[in-house]
């Protein structure tokens, strides 16, 4: 019974590695590199930090 669960097991994992290669699997990792934050993406982010930061200030105070 083991064996049976063991082989269908290996099956399926040869199926599904086979389905990833022929979506362009590779094996390795995608690498995208992004653009520097420019000014108006930092304001929103100590904007919504300052919400953020707000929020927890009401609520436990």
């Amino acid at each position: 019974m083991i064996a049976t669960f063991v082989i269908r097991a290996c099956e399926r994992s040869e199926r599904v590695y086979a389905a990833m290669l022929a979506r362009g699997y590779t094996g390795h990792p995608l690498r995208t590199t992004h653009p520097p934050l420019c000014g108006r993406e930092y304001a929103l982010l100590g904007g919504g930090f300052v919400v953020f930061a707000s929020i927890l200030v009401i609520a436990y105070t």
